[in-house]
């Protein structure tokens, strides 16, 4: 909200990151402002945020103290303090019109750029982030499911709000979250349990469906990789089209951060569905991953024998396997490993190839205590060694891990396979490429949109 108000201006307090970003104004250039505001009044209004640090117009207020003033009225953000990120982002909006130095338009790029927020920007991702009220307002507004089901709702909300930095989850991850809730799938029923078993899982997935259709939940929070639309669809006009040219300019610039390693190291999934949360650890850590489906095709396997040769032939690879633990998937990691030696042993001829399989592992199934979806094949072909060499006659799907566990497991792994200080020297690398590209980038956009 913003409100006008009279204060002193020995009150308004300049941000120290106001001098840092920009030159301040010389002694002409006071005088002349001074002069202009003495004549025509002050047009542009002084902005500050609630705790009184300015963000707009720190040259006129020394040219108003130049003159004398001692109080003024002012713009107050009220939902605006100096140490939020709103502020560095509304002082740099704010001197968007200034004729700015290099060293100027350096340092703005410097203080909001990097590495991983650059990373991100190139994905061209709406947010994510949820809103509760609207959640809320739209559970109110809602009558076409019937109350019998609201405390499965509210888990459902529960459970978007506290793994929003995960989204777009999958049913499946929705599901096994829900078996650690003891939620009713009907509030007059209190035997009616949320289980592990097709009803239960049935009746989540139509209800997310209502949910979805109604308004309650958006769309973009639940992930299912398996139907999808391809958009043939081009711009609407050749001024949108450079528009959106101009703004994407440079963008798509990676660094290779694991070029200094003495390992390649890549990540086998047996789920695309889980793409979403392991690229917050593969872009972090420059890994490539590779989705195979409940085994390898002859194609991943050489795309990644290319992969791995632009990369510099390593004497060394570092597979680590993520599946489901069950007949099929347990037997992936080495599955894998013979397929490679076997079909690609003249390339790997001298080189090390580890596989590691890093989930789902009997381990993993004990210390999170996770649901089983279902039991273990008999009729799949590995059933009778799977059970020998595990003793289980239950499965386990990758899903059943929630997303911040799968992740602490994966980084774990990640951090074993590689030079943690070599990275870090490539990512201060890959933080000054961003910083010479987004210079230039900045020069391109002013001189093509003034």
């Amino acid at each position: 909200m913003m409100i006008v108000k009279t204060v002193k201006t020995n009150e308004i307090k300049t941000p120290q990151i106001n001098d840092d970003l920009y030159q301040a104004p010389s002694e002409d250039r006071l005088i002349s402002l001074a002069n202009d505001i003495k004549a025509n009044g002050l047009i542009n209004p002084i902005r500050v945020s609630k705790d009184l640090f300015i963000y707009d117009g720190n040259t006129r207020l020394k040219a108003l103290r130049l003159l004398g003033y001692n109080e003024i009225d002012v713009i107050v953000n009220e939902d605006l303090l100096s140490d939020s990120e709103d502020f560095l982002r509304l002082l740099v909006s704010a001197n968007n019109q200034r004729v700015k130095t290099d060293k100027e338009l350096l340092n703005e790029i410097q203080i909001s750029i990097n590495p991983l927020e650059y990373d991100e920007r190139k994905k061209v991702m709406n947010s994510n982030f949820v809103d509760l009220d609207l959640i809320e307002g739209s559970l109110k507004a809602n009558r076409e499911i019937s109350n019998i089901k609201d405390d499965l709702i509210n888990s459902i909300k529960d459970i978007i709000i506290e793994y929003q930095e995960y989204l777009p989850l999958t049913v499946r991850a929705i599901h096994y979250i829900l078996l650690d809730k003891n939620v009713l799938t009907n509030n007059k029923k209190k035997d009616s349990i949320y289980k592990n078993d097709r009803s239960s899982y049935s009746g989540l997935s139509n209800l997310l469906t209502k949910l979805r259709i109604n308004g309650t939940i958006n769309y973009d929070w639940i992930r299912d990789d398996g139907r999808r639309l391809y958009k043939n669809r081009g711009f609407d006009s050749a001024k949108r089209y450079i528009d959106y040219e101009v703004k994407k300019m440079f963008t798509n610039y990676y660094r290779d951060i694991q070029q200094s390693q003495k390992a390649y190291n890549i990540i086998f999934c047996e789920k695309e569905t889980l793409r979403p949360i392991l690229e917050k650890l593969t872009i972090k850590y420059g890994i490539p991953i590779a989705f195979i489906k409940g085994g390898s095709s002859l194609t991943i396997r050489h795309n990644f024998i290319k992969d791995w040769q632009i990369s510099g032939s390593k004497k060394i690879i570092n597979a680590m396997v993520l599946s489901d633990f069950d007949p099929a998937g347990y037997r992936i990691k080495d599955t894998l490993i013979g397929s490679l030696e076997s079909d690609f042993r003249n390339e790997l001829k001298g080189i090390k190839l580890n596989g590691f399989h890093i989930g789902i592992t009997q381990r993993q199934i004990a210390k999170y205590n996770l649901h089983s979806d279902l039991d273990a094949k008999e009729s799949d072909k590995n059933f009778i060694d799977f059970v020998n060499k595990t003793g289980s006659l239950k499965a386990y799907e990758l899903d059943s891990l929630k997303p911040n566990q799968l992740l602490d497991e994966v980084e774990e792994a990640i951090l074993n396979c590689i030079d943690i200080n070599l990275l870090n020297e490539e990512n201060d690398k890959y933080k000054s490429d961003i910083i010479e590209i987004e210079t230039i980038r900045k020069k391109f956009q002013l001189a093509l949109i003034g």
